[in-house]
C-alpha cells in the first residue's frame, strides 16, 4: 500500500502540471494548484505541493503580491492538514 501511494505522489508533479496547462490552454486565466497530505516515505509527516501557471507578465510589485498570497494559502493548507491528520491518527 505504502508503495501505491509513493509512487501516486511522485507521478503529482506531472499530473498537476498537465492538469493546469490544460486549465490555462482553455481559459488563459493564470492557475494556482495546490495539494497536500502525509508523505509516507518521510514517517508521514505533511507535506505540501504548489503549482502556479502565469500567464501574462506581472509587474515586480503584482507578481510578489501573487506570490505571497500563494504562498500565505500553503501554509495555512499545511497548518489544516496538521490538524486535520493528527485527529485521526487519534481516532486509530
Amino acid at each position: 500500500m505504502t508503495y501505491q501511494v509513493d509512487s501516486a505522489i511522485n507521478k503529482l508533479r506531472q499530473s498537476i502540471a498537465s492538469v493546469a496547462e490544460s486549465l490555462h490552454e482553455q481559459t488563459g486565466w493564470c492557475i494556482t494548484i495546490m495539494v497536500g497530505g502525509p508523505l509516507p516515505r518521510d514517517e508521514g509527516h505533511i507535506t505540501t505541493l504548489v503549482y502556479v501557471r502565469v500567464s501574462f507578465v506581472f509587474d515586480d510589485e503584482r507578481l510578489k503580491k501573487h506570490f505571497a498570497v500563494t504562498m500565505q494559502a500553503r501554509r495555512k493548507m499545511a497548518t489544516i492538514l496538521r490538524v486535520t491528520w493528527a485527529r485521526q491518527s487519534l481516532r486509530i
